[in-house]
């Protein structure tokens, strides 16, 4: 078998170079199986890592674990800045409830202590498959799909407690979330607003049938844990485990590492071909396929 393939990645209508350093890496691009045009394109691509610095507080996010939850929590002095409460406000007190499942609240660790050794913010970014299409061989394929990207408001709000930020809630938060994990990873971060467009897709004719796909580009951001802050989260959630079943109060999970997952507004195109070769002849590819073969990044506007 011989797979070719080729990308295209485009952004915001805009020419986008992969793995630009000012805005952070690029994930590969899906492996291409060798019989594409039976098997299909991967549903996803493997992902891509990189580690940011932490930036207000470390995030402890409290979660009902019974019918029903209502008791007071109270923070005072370290390793403990205060407690995050739903509605984005910090308080030492607070009077949680909520059903089973629903977020109470957070706790704030402070990174000053030893909760913020070894601690990061984590970008993971893979690419997740839109649409794919069998083309015959000298079709020309065009195709157009609604996507949505960004974030609303509200997806915001649970962003910043993934991240450990203390934002305005009564202001737009986006432009707070970027500038924040601009500042963490030292490359440009744009999360935007959440919108839906139709955006079409042109590719060309090959001499040979094609599988044609589009992929969106999907981040997640979380907090790492340290040793320090992973002991302590794995101690409140035996404590309290303990004491949920045997007196039936505070039943509750504790969360260090709670991702938060979008889709950015950056896409990619995918052909990807086979061809089986005689193994009783040599096979001499075109310069069309052999220009294919060098899986060269192509970058276009859109």
């Amino acid at each position: 078998m011989l797979t070719l393939e080729r990308w295209t990645v485009h952004q915001n209508g805009k020419i986008r170079t992969a793995g630009a350093a000012d805005e952070g890496p690029l994930p590969p691009p899906p492996v291409i199986p060798p019989d594409v045009t039976r098997t299909g394109l991967p549903a996803r691509s493997a992902t891509v890592e990189v580690d940011g610095d932490v930036i207000d507080y470390l995030p402890v996010s409290v979660y009902c674990k019974a019918s029903g939850c209502s008791w007071t929590v109270e923070v005072t002095g370290a390793p403990w800045l205060g407690i995050m409460t739903p509605a984005g406000k910090q308080v030492k007190k607070y009077d949680c409830s909520g059903s089973n499942g629903q977020f109470l609240y957070a706790m704030m660790g402070d990174p000053a202590t030893n909760l913020g050794n070894g601690t990061v913010i984590r970008q993971t970014r893979y690419w997740k498959r839109l649409t794919q299409s069998v083309v015959p061989a000298n079709t020309p394929h065009e195709t157009s799909i609604a996507v949505t990207s960004g974030i609303t408001q509200t997806q915001g709000e649970t962003m910043s407690y993934s991240v450990g930020a203390s934002v305005g809630f009564d202001k737009v938060i986006q432009a707070q979330l970027s500038a924040e994990l601009s500042k963490s990873f030292s490359f440009e971060i744009a999360i935007t607003n959440e919108t839906t467009v139709t955006d079409t897709f042109t590719f060309p004719a090959l001499s040979v049938t094609q599988v044609d796909g589009v992929y969106q580009l999907v981040e997640s951001f979380a907090v790492s844990p340290g040793p320090d802050y992973a002991a302590i989260v794995a101690e409140f959630n035996t404590a309290y485990g303990d004491i949920c079943r045997r007196m039936g109060m505070f039943c509750s999970e504790y969360r260090a590492e709670v991702p938060f997952e979008y889709p950015a507004s950056t896409y990619l195109q995918v052909v990807g071909t086979d061809r089986t070769i005689a193994t009783t002849r040599s096979f001499t590819p075109t310069d069309e396929l052999r220009a294919l073969i060098e899986r060269t990044v192509l970058v276009t506007a859109s």
